[in-house]
């Protein structure tokens, strides 16, 4: 009995989670995770791509781990997102961070000066591609001030 009245209760579409914003998590890669009028935007579902469930919702969840997503903005104001691009084979050391080996996003503190340094494993050192390090030697430092900061170093 107390499964029939559970089952009219769900099949009568007293409650459907799937339908309000900010309560199914998806991926980018999966949108059908969403029900029809949603799109996944941040790790939620939701009927308006401008939502941020995330900063508008205080007990949200946070969205579910992603590749590096240069485009995403950090909830905290005193973060940075730091995107680093490279081409050929080298390394770039991070100043307190590790070392990326290929495109890696690493999380960073907003207006506080950064160490970053090319490393030559099987190609040398050509250039910084962005204009974050544009010009300056391996060792490039730089100060970030924006959301995200994207770095591109060439290795040839």
């Amino acid at each position: 009995m107390v499964i029939l009245a559970l089952a009219l209760l769900v099949l009568g579409g007293c409650y459907a989670p799937a339908l309000r914003d900010c309560t199914v998590t998806c991926a980018a890669d999966e949108p059908s995770a969403c029900a029809d009028g949603q799109a996944c935007t941040h790790g939620y579902c939701v009927a308006d791509p401008a939502t941020t469930c995330a900063l508008d919702l205080p007990d949200a969840r946070p969205p579910p781990p992603t590749d590096a997503m240069p485009d995403a903005h950090p909830v905290d104001p005193l973060t940075t997102r730091l995107h680093v691009s490279i081409m050929g084979r080298g390394r770039v050391d991070i100043e307190g961070q590790g070392s990326c080996a290929t495109d890696c996003t690493v999380t960073i503190t907003r207006d506080v000066q950064l160490r970053l340094t090319a490393v030559d494993l099987d190609q040398e050192f050509d250039r910084w591609t962005s204009a974050a390090c544009q010009g300056q030697p391996k060792r490039c430092e730089l100060i970030p001030g924006t959301p995200t900061v994207d770095v591109s170093v060439r290795f040839h």
